[in-house]
Parts: structure tokens; C-alpha cells; sequence
């Protein structure tokens, strides 16, 4: 099998490509810390393993990813996401889901099941969906939105610090913050709205009405 790997946190992929070539049925493995490089490739894998919340992906880099290899099967490995976010994925095509701190006989079985063509969730993630009364059987009939879950008070107060451009610095002063805390709450952010970068998060924020589309500046000196 010809696994490719799709993220950018250098010791998760250290660890997910150790795995790999542990595995009899994989014999070669690639990874990618971008999904323009992931969809440069010439030869189709059978699987991809992606974090699709990583820095240079997003949940847009699955459909580009479907559309460019629809025969290859995506097992998404992330931090645990919204169930929104997580019913986005499968909409889009993944075949597989299991968190990042599933154990790697978990892990193991998700990328053998997606070879296989078979639908694959860790149980974290079967329990939080039956938590919300969501049955995945049901999801062709269900209507999605590519809303993430609702932030925080403290997330949409940063989020519009952040869209008007203020550096972590800055909203840690204003906040009476750690930078470390406001870094923290950025990645979160990020992570919810399914946006990769700043500029991401200031076209979200103008859409959900977070701040009004004159206040924002893309550049600051």
C-alpha cells in the first residue's frame, strides 16, 4: 500500500510514519506539509492519512483532494473537532476518522478498514456524535452547515482583536493575557472556523458579523 501523510506538526509526523512502517501491508510512505504538495503527486495513494485542522490544509483541502484522486481513501487524524466540523469531513469525502491520541492498534485499523473501502470512526468520535443524536446512516438526508461550533465569548472577543489586526502582544496587554494564552486561543479559533491562517479568520469574522467589513485592515506597519 502507498500511504501519504498529510500534516505539519513534525513529531505527530514522526510518530504516524513510524506506525506506517510498521505495518506489513504499507510499503511506502510520504508525507506532505501542505496540501499543494499533496496534490502534486503523480501517483494516486491507496490511503491518506490527513489532518486536515493542520496549518496549509483545511477542510477545502479534502475535496480538492477527492477531486484530483477519487479513488483514494482519506482517514482524517485530528484533535478532536466539533461534530459539525466532523460530519463536514465525512460530507466531503473522508472515509475514516479517529483522533490523534486514539491508541495506534486504532489507528492501525482505521488505515486498514479505508484501504478496504469501509467506513471507519473511532469510538471518541462515535461517542460524541451519539451524544448529539447523530446517526451517520442519517447523513445523506441531513442539512449541514460549514459553520464551525459557536466560540466562546473570550474566542470572539480575541477573534475580533485579531481581525482588526492587533498582534498576540497586544491582545495579551489589553486582555491582561499570557501571549502564550492568546496563541492558544488563535490555533483554537482557527481550528473552529476551518480557516488556515489570519486572513482566513478576518473573512469569517466579517461574515458572521464579528466586526463591520470597514473596521478590518489585512496590513499593518
Amino acid at each position: 500500500m502507498f500511504l501519504a501523510i498529510g500534516d505539519n506538526n513534525e513529531l505527530d509526523v514522526l510518530g504516524l510514519k513510524a506506525l506506517a512502517l510498521s505495518m506489513d501491508e504499507v510499503d511506502k510512505v510520504e508525507v506532505f506539509s501542505r496540501s499543494s504538495e499533496l496534490l502534486g503527486l503523480k501517483t494516486a495513494p491507496q490511503v491518506i492519512l490527513l489532518d486536515f485542522s493542520a496549518e496549509n490544509f483545511g477542510l477545502e483541502s479534502i475535496q480538492r483532494i477527492k477531486e484530483k484522486f477519487p479513488k483514494t481513501h482519506i482517514v482524517a487524524i485530528t484533535p478532536i473537532q466539533s461534530s459539525n466540523t466532523i460530519l463536514s469531513a465525512v460530507k466531503m469525502g473522508i472515509t475514516a476518522y479517529v483522533k490523534k491520541d486514539c491508541s495506534i492498534d486504532e489507528i492501525k485499523d482505521s488505515i486498514l478498514q479505508a484501504q478496504k473501502g469501509k467506513v471507519f470512526f473511532c469510538g471518541d468520535i462515535l461517542r460524541l456524535l451519539d451524544l448529539q443524536n447523530i446517526d451517520l446512516m442519517d447523513l445523506e438526508d441531513m442539512e449541514l452547515s460549514c459553520a464551525p461550533v459557536l466560540l466562546t465569548d473570550r474566542e470572539t472577543e480575541i477573534l475580533r482583536y485579531i481581525a482588526v489586526g492587533h498582534t498576540n502582544g497586544e491582545i495579551a496587554e489589553m486582555l491582561f493575557l499570557s501571549s502564550h494564552t492568546v496563541n492558544t486561543h488563535r490555533k483554537n479559533i482557527l481550528n473552529k472556523i476551518g480557516a488556515n491562517n489570519t486572513a482566513g479568520a478576518v473573512l469569517y469574522a466579517v461574515k458572521e458579523g464579528v466586526i463591520e467589513p470597514e473596521k478590518f485592515s489585512f496590513v499593518r506597519n
